[in-house]
């Protein structure tokens, strides 16, 4: 009966070891997970970074664009009102002449 016991205590200390380097085990792969996580995470945030340089660039350059469009648009209405004067006034000389 007591070598029932001493076995009973050993195979239960056995199999807290085993269950123990088992789960150290699971520990070390998920600690190695999250630092491969972690140096993912940096390399997002520095990649987000410069694209959100890059978009803040481009809508600047958007902005110059459209207040560029804005002016030349200004001329060419300016410069058709000029036409269409210029053309009446040659009517009018055709016409006295």
């Amino acid at each position: 009966m007591t070598l029932f016991f001493i076995g009973s205590f050993v195979g239960v200390f056995v199999g807290f070891i085993i269950i123990g380097i088992l789960t150290s085990s699971q520990s070390t792969d998920l600690y190695t997970e999250i630092s491969r996580l972690r140096i993912e995470n940096r390399r997002l945030a520095s990649e987000n970074d410069s694209l959100h340089e890059r978009i803040s660039s481009i809508v600047k350059e958007n902005a110059d664009l459209q207040k560029k469009n804005a002016e030349l648009f200004a001329k060419l209405l300016k410069v058709k009102r000029n036409y269409r004067k210029n053309r009446m006034e040659m009517e009018m000389d055709e016409v006295e002449n």
